[in-house]
């Protein structure tokens, strides 16, 4: 289905029903728009298309389907070093703290997803006033995301890389 999607330029239509279409619509597209994400060759092509904006948009949404692909995405998408500055100016931080506060069915690849972003010390001022600091203090307790312990460890790295930084410009 990725390989049809890629290779017959549908990431535009794809794209375009996550802006337009029914909420049903945006399951069916958000879900498409995953199965592209998890290939990293097909990354920039889903830049191109400006779905880069759209995953935030849809892990934004106040849906549990389309939460959970736009987080699914963005894990994916923050893996991508190049991507983790755009995604953090585009907004995907906030989503991604509230689906780990409410505890919602996503909040793995949500954390998974600020993990991933946290790692780039371009992001760290974003995160920090957009509440991404203190979602990943409580990832780094184990109070979210029960049974990451992967996740758990990467996020007091995060949080010790990112006091390390603060230190240094005092």
């Amino acid at each position: 289905i990725r390989n049809f999607f890629v290779s017959s330029n549908a990431l535009h239509i794809i794209v375009e029903k996550l802006a337009t279409g029914s909420i049903e619509v945006k399951r069916a597209a958000s879900y498409l728009l995953g199965l592209v994400a998890e290939c990293k060759d097909y990354h920039y092509l889903l830049e191109s298309a400006s779905a880069l904006e759209q995953v935030v948009a849809i892990a934004s949404l106040v849906d549990e389907e389309c939460e959970e692909c736009g987080a699914f995405s963005l894990a994916l998408l923050a893996r991508n070093k190049s991507f983790q500055v755009k995604l953090t100016n585009m907004g995907a931080v906030r989503p991604l703290v509230s689906m780990m506060a409410r505890n919602s069915a996503s909040e793995h690849y949500a954390a998974d997803a600020l993990v991933q972003i946290s790692n780039n010390r371009e992001t760290h001022v974003r995160l920090a006033e957009d509440g991404g600091i203190q979602a990943l203090l409580k990832l780094g307790q184990g109070k979210v995301a029960a049974g990451r312990d992967d996740l758990q460890d990467q996020a007091k790295i995060s949080v010790g890389d990112f006091a390390k930084a603060v230190s240094k410009q005092f």
